[in-house]
C-alpha cells in the first residue's frame, strides 16, 4: 500500500514536470530564446530524464522494502499476538 502510494505519486509528479517543462519550453519559444525544434527536443530529453529518475527510485523502493520484509510488524502479527496473550490469559483463569 505504501509502495503503491509512494509510485502514484511518482507518476503525478510525472505528469506536473511535464506539463512544466513544455510550459517553460513554450515560453522560451515566444520569447524568441530558442526554436520551436530544440524546445521539442529539450523537453523530450527532460522528460525522458524524468522517467529514468522515477524508474531509479522505484529500483530503490523495492529494494527497501525487500530488505525491510520480516523486519516490519505487520497489523496481522500484533492480532495473532493479541490472540495469543488472550488464550494464555484466558488459560491462565482457568487454573486459578
Amino acid at each position: 500500500m505504501i509502495l503503491d502510494n509512494f509510485l502514484s505519486m511518482l507518476i503525478g509528479v510525472t505528469v506536473v514536470t511535464r506539463e512544466k517543462v513544455e510550459d517553460m519550453t513554450d515560453l522560451l519559444v515566444e520569447k524568441g530564446k530558442m526554436q520551436r525544434e530544440d524546445a521539442r527536443k529539450l523537453a523530450e530529453e527532460m522528460v525522458q530524464k524524468g522517467k529514468q529518475e522515477k524508474e531509479e527510485y522505484t529500483r530503490k523502493v523495492n529494494q527497501m522494502v525487500e530488505s525491510m520484509k520480516g523486519k516490519i510488524v505487520t497489523r496481522e502479527d500484533i492480532s495473532r499476538l493479541e490472540e495469543k496473550i488472550d488464550e494464555i490469559l484466558e488459560h491462565c483463569q482457568k487454573e486459578q
